[in-house]
């Protein structure tokens, strides 16, 4: 009966994946006009159009996508004149990849232009309210760029026709956490900017580490999981007050999985810990539980009216036993991790 079951999820996946070549494909013209539109020369290259996809993704990626192309060209892509001032070819580059890692799909825009000014963005956070002035002087440049997902941030003085009608990357970010994906930026002045997409391979089944904490059970999608550790008390040391773990000579923040869900009941006082690495885009920390309760095949059930980015919860599956068990969102719980413990 497992196996049965097995090849009709498998059955299922199969007829939900396409080529992203149907999103990829529109894009050459897109960057054309707005390319002409700005009197800018701009190349566009493109890899990984063969890549299948959840056909959600194919629905809804596009929008999202098409906004970081127009900000690529409009706000990254440097005008011919100021290009040839800094030695740069005449032409600019934005490159579109989608690529599998794991479990995830990656899709990823760069482009070959100015980079994201970070002084200017901590500048216009306090201006905007965003930060005190000694918050921004204390922000590291992550956390300065990270600011532009926040509805309303903008460094653009002037609206241009393409880019500035109130549509901003918040949207974007929304956008994506309803793909139970995440969003990532690198950026380096002069050199250029990249935006990495992640979201899950199939949007219907993910394979998930059940776990323990508090005297609840969470499933957690096995693809962000690094691995596991089991630890003492007299692993944990304290960096300005906070938890971390050191793993081979590399500190990572720790954090109680009761404490980044806000849950009443604490975690269970016991001297052996079971340790969770979790890798989203480029952070990693590392999240305490009670219980390893074993590897698990879930269906995702969307729950409405939550705040997946406020709270780290995706959605929700019933075990077969017939118990409804949250599914907790690793970039979700990344950005509660580091509002909680400022690491």
């Amino acid at each position: 009966l497992d196996l049965i079951t097995a090849d009709l999820q498998l059955g299922v996946m199969k007829m939900r994946m396409q080529p992203i070549k149907k999103v990829f494909g529109k894009f050459p013209r897109l960057v054309r006009d707005i390319s002409q539109n700005l009197g800018k020369e701009v190349h566009l290259g493109i890899s990984g159009e063969d890549t299948e996809v959840d056909r959600t993704v194919i629905e809804r990626i596009g929008d999202p996508l098409v906004h970081i192309i127009r900000n690529a060209i409009d706000h990254g892509i440097e005008g011919i004149e100021q290009r040839q001032g800094k030695g740069k070819a005449a032409k600019g580059l934005v490159e579109i990849s989608a690529f599998q890692q794991g479990s995830q799909i990656v899709i990823e825009v760069s482009d070959d232009g100015r980079g994201i000014n970070v002084d200017a963005v901590k500048k216009k956070a306090v201006l905007q309210g965003f930060a005190t002035e000694e918050e921004a002087q204390r922000m590291t440049d992550k956390e300065a760029v990270n600011l532009i997902f926040n509805a309303g941030f903008s460094t653009v003085e002037v609206a241009s026709e393409l880019s500035g009608r109130g549509v901003g990357m918040d949207v974007v970010k929304t956008n994506i956490s309803k793909l139970n994906g995440y969003v990532d930026v690198m950026t380096t002045k002069d050199a250029g900017t990249t935006v990495r997409i992640s979201i899950p391979l199939t949007l219907a089944i993910i394979q998930a580490l059940m776990v323990r904490a508090g005297g609840m059970q969470y499933a957690i999608p096995l693809g962000v999981i690094e691995e596991t550790i089991k630890i003492t008390q007299s692993d944990i040391d304290n960096v300005t007050g906070q938890p971390v773990l050191k793993i081979r000579e590399r500190v990572h923040t720790l954090a109680e999985l009761t404490d980044v869900l806000n849950s009443p009941a604490p975690a269970e006082e016991v001297s052996d810990r079971y340790v969770l690495v979790i890798a989203v885009g480029e952070r990693q920390f590392c999240i305490a539980v009670d219980e390893l309760l074993g590897q698990e095949e879930v269906v995702i059930k969307a729950i409405e009216g939550i705040d997946t980015d406020a709270t780290g919860i995706l959605g929700a599956t019933i075990t077969g036993e017939g118990k409804i068990v949250l599914i907790l969102d690793p970039s979700g719980m990344s950005r509660v991790v580091a509002g909680q413990t400022g690491l």
